[in-house]
């Protein structure tokens, strides 16, 4: 006879599932959503809102920091919060990859000029027909079938195919060379090893790919 132990590790599902359920945060919509970057420190905040003296200053407070309460898994030692909650593969592709694709084909970059757009979604759906089934689903047209489109297929679409189909599509080629950037750090995370110095490159080439973002692209 011996006594079992379960320890729980790492949380994951669903971005808005992971940050309300398991974390107790407000959510995507929060002035405060984030659950990665609040330097000021995750649990503290949450804390202050758990001992608030009325309702109101607990509201007001959840609203500042963007965290309706201390999790109930906050009680288990081996978590670390939020670094224990990272966001999955997955939801990465479908959130991130859509919204690089709204901003290459709106109002500017190059891409909304004449025929440009139209001959890359025709090229990425011709790839179909030579492509193997075994690098991945035969991706549907971006254009009319982007509801179709899955986290596989945004993953085929950004690492196979756009990497060759938008190569000196942008009139500023710095568009191009910072999503090749994303492609590169992407391929690295799916390595069968991950050694301590690609590890850091990760850390630090997701950081400066975000900051670079945030001064190309005019939210």
């Amino acid at each position: 006879m011996f006594m079992q132990r379960a320890y729980l590790l790492l949380g994951g599902g669903d971005i808005p599932a992971v940050v309300k359920a398991l974390l107790n945060m407000k959510g995507p919509n929060a002035i405060l959503p984030c659950r990665s970057c609040n330097i000021r420190g995750f649990l503290r905040q949450a804390k202050e809102v758990d001992l608030a003296a009325t309702k109101t200053e607990s509201d007001d407070l959840a609203k500042e920091y963007g965290i309706k309460e201390t999790p109930i898994l906050s009680h288990l030692s081996l978590l670390k919060f939020p670094a224990s909650f990272p966001p999955d593969f997955m939801h990465i592709m479908e959130n991130l990859i859509p919204h690089l694709v709204d901003h290459y084909t709106g109002a500017f970059k190059g891409l909304d000029e004449g025929h440009v757009w139209e001959a890359i979604r025709q090229a990425a759906v011709d790839t179909g027909d030579t492509i193997p089934s075994s690098y991945g689903r035969r991706i549907p047209d971006i254009s009319s079938a982007r509801t179709q489109f899955t986290a596989e297929a945004w993953f085929v679409w950004t690492t196979l195919l756009a990497p060759e189909l938008l190569h000196k599509q942008f009139t500023n080629n710095k568009y191009y060379d910072h999503f090749a950037r994303l492609v590169k750090l992407i391929n690295l995370c799916l390595g069968w090893t991950i050694t301590k110095d690609q590890l850091s490159q990760i850390r630090v080439g997701f950081i400066e790919w975000v900051e670079d973002y945030e001064r190309y692209v005019p939210i």
